[in-house]
């Protein structure tokens, strides 16, 4: 038991670790780029819930592959970490509603980063979709407490 405690421990500071490497990654990669692309002062928004989510969903033909997996799956899988990661490394955010303020406190702080600095797009379905993501890594830190502690 404790040397399965112990895995696990090695192995979430590892995923914490990596996660933190690749939203560093991403981000600068994502900021750079866009910074080559647009003009600069150039905000753009949605704040129409599921206008976004809508779009692809039903109009999933016109658009490429990459651009909607990109915009649909990335938004969910980019938050999963921190659902999985937040309750375990925070002690004071064990319940699912900490962890969704976590979530949506990181989420809109992108969002309201990115319509000042006209750095992408501020989408309330981007936060949607967050959420979603971070709902999911939740559940499964749930099932991998009550499995570790059933043993």
């Amino acid at each position: 038991m404790a040397n399965l405690k112990a895995s696990t421990k090695s192995f979430m500071i590892f995923a914490l670790l990596a996660y933190g490497i690749f939203l560093g990654i991403s981000f600068f990669y994502e900021v750079s780029t866009i910074l080559s692309l647009r003009s600069p002062r150039h905000s753009s928004y949605n704040f129409g819930p599921f206008t976004t989510i809508t779009k692809y969903l039903f109009n999933i033909d016109q658009y490429n592959l990459s651009t909607w997996l990109y915009n649909m799956v990335g938004n969910v899988l980019i938050f999963f970490p921190l659902g999985l990661l937040t309750p375990y490394f925070l002690s004071t955010a064990k319940k699912y509603m900490h962890v969704m303020f976590i979530s949506l406190f990181v989420s809109g702080s992108i969002e309201i980063f990115q319509y000042f600095t006209s750095l992408g797009v501020m989408d309330i379905d981007d936060i949607i979709l967050n959420l979603t993501g971070s709902t999911m890594g939740y559940g499964l830190y749930r099932i991998i407490t009550y499995t570790i502690n059933k043993r």
